[in-house]
C-alpha cells in the first residue's frame, strides 16, 4: 500500500506505556487535536510496504525548523462552499483536489518536510484507505527535501546545543565542548534522544478514515504536544522516581501535620548543607530523598561538582535511529502554566452577560428539538445520550470551521446532519426534521431571572455588556425588544466552543472605557457557565469572574481542573445559582463600599 494523506492524532497515554504510572497519569492530561499529515516510508524500496513509519505535517503555516525547505507547497485546492480553485503554482501536486475553505483556497497549505515524526515501530497499523497522494514526480522531490534536512537538522540542533552551553561554561576548553552529548549536558544519557524503546521520539498515533475530519485550515497543535510529552519524559525517567513522589508526599504531611499542631518545623534542613531532618520512614526512602538533595544543591552551584546522581530506569539496547529527526526544538516550545490569580468580586461598575447559558436557554432549545429524534434512533436510549452526542459533534465541527468566517446557523445545521448520520436516521424518509430542529435551536428562550437581573443591574447604575456568538444576530432575535436598550452586544463576538482569545479581552477592555473612561479590568464583572472558555482566560486578563450554575443544566456538572492545588486551578470570584442571586452579590458589593 503506497503512502497517503491521513488523519491523526497523538496517542499519548498508549505512547508512555514505558514510563511509570505517575508519569502515564500526567502525560493522559495533555490535550490533543487531530491533525492533517503524509504518512510514507523514507525508502523507495518500501514504496507498497503498507504499513508506513513515517509521518510530515500538513499545516497553513510553514514548519517552525529555521531550515531551507522545511515546507513545501501542496496542491491543488477547491473550496467546498463555491466553485473556487486553485492550482499550478504549488511544489508538490496532489492527485485530487484537496478540500478547502474559500479562505483556504487563496492561501498557501505547506506539507512540512521537517521534523519526521517517527510511529513507534511496534504499532505500526496497516493504512486502510488511500484518501489523497502525491503524485510521482512530487513525492520524489518531498523524499529528497527530508532526506536533505536530515543532517541539516542534525547539525543545527547540535550547533545550537553548543553554543548554549558555550554560554554557561565559558570556562571549559574545546575538549570538553566537543564532548556534549546530544543530551544537551556533559556526560548526559544519549538514549533518551535515539533508539526505540524508552525512546520518546518513537510515538504511536490514532488514524481516522472517516467521520469529523480536521480542517485543512486548521493550524496543527501537534509539535506543542510532542514537547510537553517529551518534557514529561525528561522530569519522570530516571530510577527511583516514583519512590521519590511517595517520598514528597509523606513529608508533605508529616510537615502538615506538625503545622497543625503547631510545630514549626520544617522537613528540610540547612539549606546551606542540603541535609535532610531524619524521620520515621523507610531508610530506602531516605537515601534517595538525601541523593534528590545533593543533586539539587549541586545544579545550584553551591557544590564545585556537578553530576547527576540518577541513571535511566531501562537496561535494553537503545541504537541510533537515522531517522529519529524530532529534536528539542527550543524556539517552539510552549509556555507552560502557572497559577491563576484569585481575583475578589470587589465592585464592578460594568456586567459582562454570556448569551448562552446565562441569558438564552440554549440547552432546553437543544433538548427540545432533539425530542422527535429519540424514537427514530436505535443509537441513543435517553435525552441525555442524545444531548451529549450533539454537544460533542457541535464542538467538533466548531473546531474544524474556527479558522473561517462562518455562522452558528451553519454549524447547528451540520452537527444535525452529521448527528442524523451517527444516529442511522434516514433524511430522505424525514425531509423537514433537520430544519424544524434548527429553527428551534437557533430561537433559544431567555432564562425568567433574565428580564430582572438587567433591571436591577441598570437601576444600580450597572452598564451591561452581551457576548454574542458569531454575531449579535440571535441575540436580537430572541432578547425581549424592552431590554435590547439596556444591553450592548460585546464589540467581538466569541465562539461558544473555545477560550477566548485575547485580542477578546482587549476588545472588550476599549469598549468598557467608551462606556466609562479608565475603567481597569478589575471592575468588569465576567458572567458565564463556562470555566474552561471565560473564567480561565478572564482571571489571566484581570477580570473578575461569576460561574452561573444552574440547577439541572449539563454546564453545571463540567469540572475544570488543571493541578492538585487551589492556585492551580481558575476559580471564580463567585459562584451563584441564577442571575437573582448574582443581583444580590453585585448589589451587597456595592453595600460593603
Amino acid at each position: 500500500m503506497p503512502h497517503t494523506l491521513t488523519a491523526a492524532r497523538f496517542d499519548s497515554v498508549t505512547s508512555a506505556y514505558w514510563l511509570p504510572r505517575s508519569a502515564q497519569r500526567t502525560v493522559a492530561k495533555i490535550a490533543r487535536s487531530p491533525f492533517w499529515a503524509l504518512r510514507f516510508n523514507s525508502a523507495d524500496s518500501r514504496e507498497d510496504d503498507d504499513r508506513p513509519m513515517f509521518l510530515c505535517v500538513v499545516s497553513p503555516e510553514p514548519s517552525p525548523v529555521p531550515l531551507p525547505n522545511a515546507s513545501m507547497t501542496l496542491g491543488p485546492k477547491h473550496s467546498v462552499h463555491s466553485s473556487a480553485f486553485r492550482a499550478g503554482d504549488e511544489e508538490l501536486t496532489c492527485d485530487t483536489a484537496l478540500p478547502c475553505s474559500d479562505w483556504m483556497v487563496d492561501h498557501p497549505l505547506y506539507l512540512h518536510t521537517t521534523p519526521v515524526m517517527e510511529i513507534h515501530m511496534c504499532h505500526l497499523p496497516p493504512v486502510e484507505d488511500v484518501l489523497v497522494q502525491l503524485k510521482d514526480d512530487s513525492l520524489r522531490r518531498f523524499k529528497a527535501a527530508v532526506r536533505g534536512n536530515r543532517t541539516a537538522l542534525r547539525e543545527y540542533w547540535k550547533a545550537a546545543q553548543k553554543a548554549r552551553w558555550a554560554e554557561r561554561i565559558a570556562d571549559w576548553d574545546k575538549h570538553h565542548l566537543s564532548e556534549l552529548t546530544l543530551s544537551g549536558r556533559p556526560g548526559g544519557d544519549s538514549t533518551y534522544m535515539f533508539g526505540y524503546l524508552n525512546n520518546p521520539q518513537a510515538y504511536r498515533f490514532e488514524f481516522f478514515y472517516d467521520g469529523i475530519m480536521p480542517g485543512f485550515e486548521v493550524r496543527p497543535t501537534i509539535y506543542e504536544e510532542l514537547l510537553l510529552y517529551a518534557q514529561v519524559c525528561k522530569d519522570y525517567r530516571w530510577r527511583g522516581v516514583e519512590t521519590v513522589i511517595l517520598w514528597i508526599r509523606a513529608a508533605r504531611e508529616r510537615n502538615r501535620a506538625m503545622q497543625n499542631a503547631n510545630s514549626h518545623v520544617g522537613v528540610l534542613g540547612s539549606c546551606t548543607t542540603g541535609q535532610i531532618e531524619p524521620f520515621e520512614a523507610d531508610p530506602s526512602i531516605r537515601e534517595i530523598a538525601q541523593e534528590l538533595s545533593k543533586f539539587t544543591f549541586r545544579s545550584m552551584g553551591l557544590d564545585e561538582e556537578v553530576e547527576a546522581v540518577v541513571h535511566p530506569e531501562s537496561t535494553t539496547h537503545s541504537g541510533d535511529s537515522q531517522y529519529t529527526l524530532v529534536y528539542d526544538l527550543d524556539f517552539a516550545f510552549p509556555e507552560l502554566a502557572f497559577e491563576f490569580p484569585e481575583i475578589p468580586l470587589g465592585t464592578p461598575r460594568v456586567v459582562v452577560l454570556d448569551l448562552f447559558g446565562v441569558v438564552l436557554d440554549r440547552e432546553k432549545a437543544i433538548r427540545r428539538a432533539l425530542s422527535n429524534w429519540l424514537p427514530l434512533t436505535r443509537r441513543f436510549q435517553t435525552m441525555e445520550d442524545i444531548l451529549s452526542a450533539y454537544i460533542e459533534i457541535e464542538a467538533l465541527t466548531a473546531r474544524k470551521d474556527q479558522s473561517m468566517a462562518t455562522s452558528i446557523a451553519a454549524i447547528v445545521d451540520s452537527t444535525l446532519r452529521t448527528l442524523a448520520s451517527r444516529s442511522k436516521i434516514p433524511l430522505q424518509a424525514h425531509p423537514t426534521l433537520v430544519a424544524t430542529a434548527l429553527a428551534e435551536i437557533l430561537n433559544p428562550a431567555p432564562y425568567s431571572d433574565v428580564e430582572y437581573a438587567i433591571n436591577s443591574l441598570s437601576s444600580h447604575g450597572r452598564s451591561i455588556i452581551v457576548i454574542p456568538p458569531y454575531s449579535e444576530v440571535t441575540m436580537r432575535r430572541c432578547l425581549p425588544f424592552t431590554l435590547q436598550p439596556k444591553v450592548r452586544p460585546a464589540n467581538e463576538p466569541l465562539s461558544i466552543h473555545f477560550a477566548a482569545p485575547d485580542s477578546f479581552f482587549e476588545s472588550l477592555l476599549a469598549q468598557c472605557r467608551d462606556i466609562v473612561p479608565g475603567i481597569r479590568p478589575k471592575d468588569v464583572l465576567l458572567v458565564t457557565t463556562s470555566v474552561a472558555r471565560i473564567v480561565a482566560p478572564g482571571l489571566l486578563a484581570g477580570h473578575p469572574t461569576a460561574r452561573v450554575k444552574r440547577h439541572g443544566t449539563v454546564a453545571s456538572n463540567v469540572q475544570f481542573v488543571v493541578g492538585n492545588r487551589a492556585p492551580m486551578n481558575p476559580l471564580p470570584s463567585i459562584v451563584v445559582g441564577d442571575l437573582m442571586e448574582l443581583c444580590a452579590s453585585v448589589c451587597s458589593s456595592e453595600n460593603r463600599q
